[in-house]
């Protein structure tokens, strides 16, 4: 994680083109903010960390790190296990990956954090392809994690709460992503109307289709702000 974010998440971002960066503009035509900022991020964020956190408490039991796992609500049902968690992560169903499928999830939880907090708040447009890949990170595995949770019962016999939190969280991150990941595609289709390479501007983002220049108000406003005004002292 700290090698992805030293490498490509603090500014500038490479990879974007100077006539995606050169317009202020942060909002798709037709919409009333940007929904690429960082007040609609910040929940993503804090969420993947709460997944990846439990994620990483699942997968120590499934390594052998810790001999137990919490569990508030259920028990083993007709399993040998000690309570519903414990028999749901050393199921048939979870020991049918190669590998621990909660690290894998903590793995899918650090790309989320990752994905979440790269670029500012035009990346709808300065980075189509990082929004889909977002998109294709927390909206596919809320519908896995839904459906795993929905197998459980019948065919591992007991339920885990921790494994429900996941999908909690996972199902909420789905509505704060949806947005972005319109705008991207919106703009994507109306570069290409009005001439623009699609791949890439898939790749390299693309200039404002806009006359609304007026960025949004947002966290990193401040910091743009001492940016531009700030100047080596003589």
């Amino acid at each position: 994680m700290l090698i992805v974010a030293f490498a490509v998440m603090i500014p500038p971002t490479p990879g974007i083109s100077r006539r995606a960066l050169a317009a202020d503009d942060d909002r798709p035509l037709g919409w009333s903010y940007s929904p690429s900022l960082f007040t609609q991020r910040i929940p993503i964020i804090g969420l993947a960390f709460v997944g990846l956190f439990v994620s990483r408490y699942l997968a120590a039991y499934q390594l052998g790190h810790i001999d137990g796992l919490w569990e508030p609500f259920f028990g083993p049902g007709e399993t040998p296990a000690g309570n519903g968690s414990e028999a749901v992560v050393t199921s048939w169903v979870s020991k049918g990956f190669p590998i621990a499928d909660a690290g894998l999830g903590a793995f899918a939880y650090a790309l989320d954090i990752l994905a979440g907090a790269i670029g500012d708040r035009r990346r709808w447009r300065t980075m189509p392809w990082m929004v889909l890949l977002f998109g294709l990170l927390v909206i596919p595995p809320g519908v896995v994690s839904v459906g795993f949770i929905i197998i459980q019962p019948p065919l591992i016999g007991a339920l885990c709460t921790l494994c429900i939190v996941q999908a909690a969280v996972t199902v909420v991150l789905i509505p704060y992503s949806v947005d972005e990941v319109l705008a991207s595609c919106q703009y994507l289709w109306r570069a290409k109307q009005a001439g623009e390479p699609f791949w890439r501007t898939f790749w390299c983002g693309g200039p404002a289709l806009s006359e609304d220049q007026t960025p949004t108000p947002d966290l990193d406003g401040r910091y743009r702000q001492w940016r531009g005004t700030s100047s080596p002292a003589v």
